[in-house]
């Protein structure tokens, strides 16, 4: 988590991320979403995905958080 909560702050300080991002939750809630997505797929009762749906999941996951990291977009 280390490398790429430094990652990212290089990614704000470059004007590349949104400059109002707190760089460690950030990490921490991304860590926590990928985790728990990735969790999915070891489940045991409905909410179980199998590999091929969990890589679809992520490329979406991948999608949303790209973007809304450039995009300046704050909801409150």
């Amino acid at each position: 988590m280390g490398a790429v909560e430094a990652d990212l702050r290089l990614a704000i300080e470059a004007g590349e991320v949104r400059g109002d991002l707190d760089a460690a939750r950030a990490m921490r809630f991304l860590y926590g979403a990928w985790n728990g997505v990735i969790a999915m797929a070891l489940r045991e009762d409905r909410l179980r995905v199998d590999q091929d749906e969990l890589k679809k999941i992520l490329e979406v996951g991948r999608s949303i958080v790209v973007d809304g990291l450039r995009a300046g977009i704050v909801i409150s």
